[in-house]
């Protein structure tokens, strides 16, 4: 008997949900795997895990993982799911300080998840006078995951942060309330990482004469211990410094401003001290803003309705082409401050640093505004090290009509590899195409999230009394039919799907999990009709376990010019058993309204 191709990719899909891979682009593991995530930093949603030892350690938050100089790589959970969450992951020690939300102490970061409280003396000491710029909160619930250590004073620094003396390229580690000589070169993720401290401070800590090998100090948010060897460092060791940056003096992060705007009234400026004609007069520092946000109005009638922003105001420094820095007095400043960055990066990251904000470059050296310029670039290049946050953002919206439709649902096209699927409307203010998967050689499907770091459907302001969704993605797939399975009705292909579940499930899982009888019924919503199938996935691996019931829903469509077979999967992530009770907890069921506005909404042909 025959097998088509059609026939495999559908019935691999619905597998596949059994399976627990309930991503339909998963439904053929030889063409989509999962990536290798061992060693990695992975995101899924707002959340960040460290996969270490085949286990999950969490991050606190995004700038956690950006302490630590970790890009993550966006995964799906079924990727990582099966790997039990076992701890937390701090920030990295020095790098920030912390407090539990609700609370005002301060704490800083230590190794080990430990951290100690300090108080505003300590914390001005040790972190500088703008040490609350590095106060992050921390939840409750991962707050309690750290260990609280003893009060740090204004004598005493903890272990796991890395020090050296202001002026002095000798880097030393804290381990048991003592500076040990760290000896080699240190890895770049940690040569950006040391606090620099007065010789006033400094002196009040002890140097035990122990040593570190700096290759031991761990680039690893998972810290390991650090071994100390006894005795001075010998003198032929080199002392360890960071690498030299070799970023050119001219590179820029930001897109061109305009290049020259006259006096007119109906920019909308807010707040602005000079309204042109541009360039402005050299020596201004401009302040104010040019336009406003703005948001779509939707005027449909549908029941969810989004307002998502179109376009936002920007600093008018952004008219001016000549003013490109933060706080620029213009085209000399601008040269001034550009070149004074390259310079002190490239003076802070040698062997002996040594501060020298005397201007020099290649611009007009001797202007009072070049000069100014350089020396508050190379202040920044030398403390900070790059040139992160010094230039104005001037990029524009992107928006253009015809990207929403009456209700502001987002509009998505030129989907990769797609034939007939033409058009996909999704939430304006949360979500999106999250990206594409081979299933076979006649199928693709497509990812489209429900919600934006955290944010749901139902956190918008339109939608805050609306039935909630209940769905965390949506999938939607082509295949191209061939031979007698062109002729297959959107009835029979549901019916396949069930029986391939069911025959795949009473092989694998059996004794462990079994499947409700299924519902399928065809409907209508606008110009499409869809053929549904919904059951429930019942399992109970333990005994002492909850049962878990798991929505299985679908929607299959065959497109009237092609012939082509369009199906989307619906994908709910909770379990629809009420907690001790042997039935639905009607609370956790998807919005049939969300449903039906998203199908009316699809295009295909």
């Amino acid at each position: 008997m025959k097998t088509f191709r059609f026939q495999t990719w559908i019935v691999a899909a619905v597998v596949a949900m059994m399976a627990g891979a309930v991503m339909p682009s998963q439904a053929l593991g030889a063409t989509a795997t999962c990536p290798d995530v061992a060693g990695k930093v992975v995101k899924v949603k707002s959340s960040y895990w460290l996969v270490k030892d085949n286990q999950r350690y969490e991050f606190v938050d995004l700038v956690a993982v950006q302490t630590w100089d970790r890009t993550p790589m966006t995964v799906r959970l079924d990727c990582v799911q099966d790997y039990p969450v076992v701890g937390v992951v701090n920030y990295r020690p020095g790098s920030r300080l912390v407090k539990k939300a609700g609370e005002p102490t301060v704490y800083a970061v230590g190794k080990n998840m430990t951290v100690y409280p300090l108080d505003v003396a300590a914390a001005k000491q040790w972190y500088g006078l703008n040490w609350r710029a590095l106060v992050r909160t921390v939840p409750v619930a991962k707050f309690q995951e750290f260990t609280v250590g003893e009060a740090i004073t204004v004598t005493s620094l903890h272990d796991g942060v890395l020090v050296r003396q202001t002026g002095k390229p000798q880097v030393y580690y804290v381990t048991d309330g003592q500076l040990a000589k760290v000896e080699g070169r240190l890895r770049p993720v940690l040569s950006g990482k040391v606090l620099i401290l007065p010789a006033k401070v400094f002196a009040k800590l002890t140097i035990s004469g122990n040593t570190v090998k700096a290759t031991d100090i761990a680039a690893d948010p998972i810290m390991a211990e650090v071994t100390v060897t006894e005795g001075v460092v010998p003198t032929t060791v080199p002392p360890v410094t960071a690498p030299v940056n070799t970023v050119p003096s001219n590179t820029t992060t930001v897109p061109p401003a305009e290049s020259t705007e006259s006096t007119d009234s109906t920019k909308n400026f807010t707040g602005a001290n000079y309204t042109g004609p541009f360039p402005a007069p050299e020596g201004m520092v401009l302040e104010g803003f040019i336009g406003a946000a703005k948001y779509f109005e939707p005027t449909g009638t549908g029941m969810y309705q989004f307002i998502p922003k179109t376009d936002g105001a920007r600093s008018i420094n952004c008219l001016d082409s000549t003013r490109t820095v933060y706080k620029s007095k213009g085209k000399n400043y601008d040269a001034g401050f550009k070149e004074g960055i390259f310079y002190g990066i490239k003076d802070g990251d040698v062997f002996f640093p040594k501060y020298n904000d005397t201007p020099r470059g290649s611009g007009n050296v001797g202007n009072q505004y070049y000069n100014e310029g350089f020396r508050v670039g190379y202040k920044h290049g030398y403390e900070v090290g790059n040139d992160y946050g010094t230039t104005y953002d001037c990029r524009t919206s992107a928006y253009k009509p015809g990207d929403y439709d009456a209700d502001g649902w987002r509009k998505t096209t030129g989907f990769e590899k797609a034939k007939n699927l033409t058009a996909v409307y999704f939430p304006g203010e949360v979500g999106g195409y999250a990206g594409v998967g081979k299933t076979s050689g006649n199928a693709y499907a497509w990812t489209l999230n429900t919600e934006t770091e955290g944010m749901r459907i139902e956190d918008t302001k339109l939608n805050k009394d609306k039935p909630v969704v209940n769905l965390s993605r949506v999938e939607v797939m082509e295949s191209v039919p061939e031979g007698a399975e062109t002729s297959m009705t959107m009835e029979a292909v549901a019916k396949m799907s069930y029986d391939a579940a069911l025959q795949y499930t009473n092989t694998k899982y059996n004794r462990i999990c079994t499947l409700t009888e299924p519902t399928i019924e065809t409907k209508t919503y606008g110009s499409n009709t869809f053929t549904l199938l919904t059951f429930v996935q019942i399992c109970k691996p333990e005994a002492k376990q909850e049962a878990t019931w798991k929505l299985q829903a679908y929607a299959f469509a065959k497109g009237k010019a092609s012939g082509n077979v369009f199906t989307t999967t619906f994908v709910d992530p909770f379990s629809l058993k009420k907690a001790g009770a042997d039935e639905f907890d009607m609370s956790k069921l998807p919005s049939n309204d969300f449903i039906a506005q998203f199908l009316t909404k699809l295009q295909f042909n």
